[in-house]
């Protein structure tokens, strides 16, 4: 299994469509890294005090809609772009549901907290 396959299957075993409102995200750069991104996601059931947060690295292409879109809530996906040609871009992140977010990264780290 490929590391990006076993970041994927990481991601999934996490069951990200749990976590469908997106509390914060930031983006920070990083000297010589590019741009970093950060989300964390609370779940459905308000009842959970638990967070899924998600940390991108070299993150290009950050699409996101307007405010309207988000209430419903989001569906994080995740697409293997390791046998594309582009640089330092191995993932694709978009919300399935309502499009209302979608980019691209080379890495990614994913945890529960709470």
């Amino acid at each position: 299994m490929s590391s990006v396959e076993s970041q994927i299957d990481e991601l999934l075993r996490l069951d990200p469509k749990q976590y469908g409102f997106v509390e914060t995200i930031s983006m920070s750069f990083r000297d010589g890294d590019g741009y970093e991104l950060s989300m964390k996601l609370r779940p459905h059931d308000l009842a959970r005090d638990d967070r899924l947060e998600l940390t991108a690295q070299y993150v290009s292409n950050v699409q996101l809609v307007e405010q309207g879109h988000w209430e419903g809530g989001v569906l994080i996906s995740v697409e293997d772009l390791s046998s594309s040609q582009w640089d330092r871009c191995r993932f694709r992140f978009f919300d399935s549901e309502n499009d209302a977010i979608s980019f691209y990264c080379g890495e990614f780290s994913v945890t529960v907290r709470g």
